[in-house]
């Protein structure tokens, strides 16, 4: 049975993320996003996270979040114990997709592992690459 993912982050992130994964990937089931709103409690918000996470189906569900420390990831950590989930921080496009794409194949487990691997790697200096691509813009006439 296909698992859920959640994309939590900070402000409207998670809503731009799970857009853009879509428009990538076509419409997905069982994804949701959930977002901090600014002076929102964590109590308030666990409450929305747990809401979002009651709609999905199937097993543990694989939870992205933008990043480690932050509100989203302490609230997240609260449900640990009480609910069983993967969950990886510092969510990106390159993340979601995997996470996305990799669900027909693998359980949530491996697919988490994947897409922490794709993550580390789709994080790269553009502008080096670009140098070696089309030549160092030192040598060009502005």
């Amino acid at each position: 049975m296909p698992f859920g993912v959640i994309v939590v982050s900070h402000g409207e992130l998670a809503w731009g993320l799970v857009e853009a994964a879509e428009m990538i990937a076509g419409p997905q089931q069982d994804l949701v996003a959930v977002g901090l709103r600014a002076g929102e409690t964590p109590e308030s918000f666990a409450g929305r996270l747990a809401e979002a996470w009651d709609t999905l189906g199937g097993g543990p569900p694989v939870v992205l979040v933008d990043m480690q420390g932050g509100t989203p990831a302490n609230v997240l950590a609260t449900f640990w114990g009480k609910r069983p989930f993967y969950a990886l921080a510092g969510v990106n496009l390159p993340v979601l997709l995997e996470v996305l794409l990799g669900r027909p194949y693998g359980g949530p487990g491996e697919v988490a592992s994947q897409a922490l691997a794709a993550g580390r790697g789709a994080v790269v200096d553009l502008a080096a690459e670009f140098s070696r691509q089309f030549g160092d813009l030192s040598s060009r006439n502005n």
